[in-house]
């Protein structure tokens, strides 16, 4: 798997809300977007965790506030403050468009709904008024990554014609001959990789990324039904953390049952979970299990012929 180096350079920003807290991780084993170190930037500087808010999730109605630092240190120590600042958005080639011209504000604000999934890269530029021309500072990079909505679906792949069961009669367990008929092959689901795949916005070599850079999160639900079809409770499947569950030999229980699929980003659990209930033949997949019949009353009657 391919794990592309994620980079946040902001000596020079501070990032701030409108509404809500920032979302953070401290956890930089689970950022796999890149190659390469993940701890380490594109630019060969550390990648501190508190940098790591800058990793949002798609339709986030907040909007984002960077603010550019009020002034710099000269070469012999001296705080001498900037007069303007401009504000660029670079695209996937490195190059920049003008978002914000100079002006006296250091602030920039952006809706996070209208950055684009993937790389979004702002950079700023401190002016120093020198002699009536303005000097400008070296750019700082500020990198805003998008998380990408997904939409599972989840189908039967195994045992679709056993959704209906008797509880003595579990699909896929042998019998050993203790009755006629044949349980047939287990109940399967499986998520659709294709369901979750999504484009990202690239940023010079920062590029190429697939959801398989991705560290996600499977949990597997049993939803218990009411008489009327409706959710009735919940229940999270011990174990069942890969994209497939096979029903097992324990599910004997007399009732009407779903199962769902949910998703989340490990490197930003705030993005999810995705659900998908398995379906069948476009429709929810719906097991019922009944009850085993009691055992057939034996008479015997007397034979009175002569």
């Amino acid at each position: 798997m391919k794990h592309v180096s994620f980079f946040i350079s902001c000596l020079f920003l501070a990032i701030v809300f409108q509404a809500k807290a920032q979302i953070s991780h401290d956890d930089l084993s689970n950022l796999l977007i890149g190659s390469g170190d993940p701890t380490t930037s594109t630019y060969g500087t550390d990648l501190d965790a508190d940098k790591l808010n800058a990793i949002f999730c798609e339709g986030d109605g907040r909007t984002l506030t960077l603010t550019a630092g009020a002034d710099f240190q000269d070469t012999d120590g001296n705080t001498i403050a900037y007069a303007e600042w401009e504000w660029h958005r670079i695209n996937a080639a490195g190059g920049g468009t003008p978002v914000q011209g100079k002006s006296d504000d250091r602030t920039f604000s952006i809706p996070l709904a209208s950055l684009d999934v993937g790389y979004n890269v702002f950079r700023a530029y401190g002016y120093q008024n020198v002699s009536d021309v303005d000097c400008p500072s070296l750019p700082e990079d500020f990198v805003i990554f998008i998380l990408p909505e997904l939409h599972p679906v989840v189908n039967v792949t195994g045992g679709e014609n056993n959704l209906v069961y008797c509880a003595n009669q579990v699909p896929g367990v042998d019998n050993g001959g203790d009755v006629t008929s044949d349980n047939g092959e287990p109940i399967v689901f499986t998520l659709q990789p294709a369901s979750i795949d999504r484009t990202f916005t690239p940023y010079n070599d920062l590029n190429g990324l697939e959801i398989s850079n991705f560290k996600l999160n499977y949990k597997w639900y049993k939803l218990t039904l009411d008489g009327s079809g409706d959710v009735d409770s919940e229940a999270l499947i011990s174990g069942a953390t890969s994209t497939s569950y096979t029903v097992p030999p324990t599910d004997n229980t007399v009732g009407s049952y779903k199962y769902e699929l949910r998703i989340s980003y490990d490197v930003n659990t705030a993005c999810g979970p995705y659900n998908a209930i398995a379906q069948a033949g476009g429709t929810d997949a719906t097991i019922i299990v009944t009850p085993q019949p009691g055992k057939p009353k034996i008479t015997i009657s007397a034979d009175t012929t002569p």
